[in-house]
């Protein structure tokens, strides 16, 4: 049975983008930009005891969606009006549990 019954939020995917002059040439300017809408997602925060510490990174949360989701570490999400940064991402690929997992921070 596929997990997608569970996939009951949205989330908002941004990525950093560079923006370019009219000659096509990029500036020193960079920002946030939208790049896909209502996606369908699963986000479960992580207790005290269960947060994982891996070097520099401390996920706050995880996020389960699609396996084909467009979503890359370094992007941010929002769901639910709160933000979310996002730190590493694994494919799941168990017969008819295919999904991405993917380890946030709340911002």
């Amino acid at each position: 049975m596929s997990i997608d019954r569970f996939f009951t939020q949205s989330m908002d995917i941004s990525r950093l983008t560079e923006d370019l002059d009219e000659s096509g040439v990029g500036s020193d300017t960079e920002g946030w930009a939208v790049v896909y809408s209502s996606v369908a997602c699963h986000l479960q925060a992580w207790s005290k005891g269960e947060q994982s510490n891996e070097g520099a990174y401390y996920y706050t949360h995880l996020l389960w969606c699609d396996i084909d989701t467009d979503i890359v570490e370094g992007d941010r999400v929002a769901i639910a009006s709160v933000s979310y940064q996002i730190y590493k991402v694994e494919d799941r690929n168990y017969g008819n549990s295919q999904h991405k997992c993917v380890f946030l921070v709340k911002l």
